[in-house]
Parts: structure tokens; C-alpha cells; sequence
């Protein structure tokens, strides 16, 4: 069992969840922890939004995969968008590392592989892909 540490107005919320659990169903358990509206809220992990189509076991580094423990920060507001300038990169990049990567189109399903730490990204759907494709400037 793994736990995801939110914090939120200097508060901290512990979400329980599995190593296949999208970051999308543990955000919405976070949600209705503290009654919250996901509008307005912005999830950072390692400076960077969370791609909450990953599921915890892709999205979280090996430290936190290790100890079987995420750390995401909330913002609200006008501070979500506070330092976060999002921009498309021009060229293809991991989600995890945001280094450059190849892609593989298969049954027309993408797949972000060969980023210089091997990561694989597999099986995303079109909208899900142009997600992953933003980097903060």
C-alpha cells in the first residue's frame, strides 16, 4: 500500500492508494477528503503538474517508489498559477524527465520511449499525449 502526502494551505492530507491507481482517482480522494473543487487547484510533484493519467507507480520517482510515498503540493487560485508558465515544447519529451524521447503510434495509441533514463510511457490517447508534452518555461 503506498500514501500520497498533500499539502494544502500549509495543512497535510494522507490519501491511500495502490501502485496502479491513476493520479486522477487519487487527486479526486484528496478532493473529497477536504470537500474541495478541483477548478482553481493546481498539483505540483517535483515542481512539475502531475500528469493524472499516470498511475502512481509512473508518476512518482524511485526515492518515492521506494518508500512507497509521494509528497504533492496544492495551490489555489491565484497562486496556482504563480510561477508555472506552461509552454509546448518543440520537440518530443518524456513526461517523467522532460527529456527529449521518441514515439511509437500503435492501434493509434502513443508511446513516449527512449528518454535518456529509459523511461516508457505507454498506450496514451491523443489528448492525453499533448499533456505531456508542456514544460514550464
Amino acid at each position: 500500500m503506498n500514501k500520497v502526502d498533500f499539502t494544502y494551505n500549509d495543512d497535510k492530507y494522507c490519501v491511500q492508494c495502490n501502485n496502479d491507481d491513476k493520479m486522477k482517482d487519487i487527486i479526486d480522494k484528496f478532493l473529497n477528503q477536504t470537500g474541495k473543487n478541483r477548478a482553481g487547484l493546481a498539483f505540483l510533484y517535483n515542481g512539475q503538474i502531475i500528469n493524472e493519467e499516470l498511475i502512481f507507480s509512473k508518476c512518482a520517482d524511485n526515492l518515492d517508489r521506494s518508500r512507497n510515498c509521494m509528497n504533492i503540493l496544492v495551490l489555489e487560485g491565484q497562486g496556482a498559477n504563480d510561477g508555472i508558465n506552461l509552454i509546448k515544447s518543440k520537440y518530443i519529451i518524456c513526461p517523467e524527465c522532460n527529456e527529449n524521447a521518441y514515439i511509437t503510434i500503435d492501434d493509434f495509441k502513443i508511446s513516449i520511449i527512449c528518454c535518456k533514463s529509459e523511461h516508457k510511457t505507454e498506450y496514451l490517447q491523443l489528448n492525453e499525449f499533448n499533456k505531456t508534452q508542456n514544460i514550464d518555461q
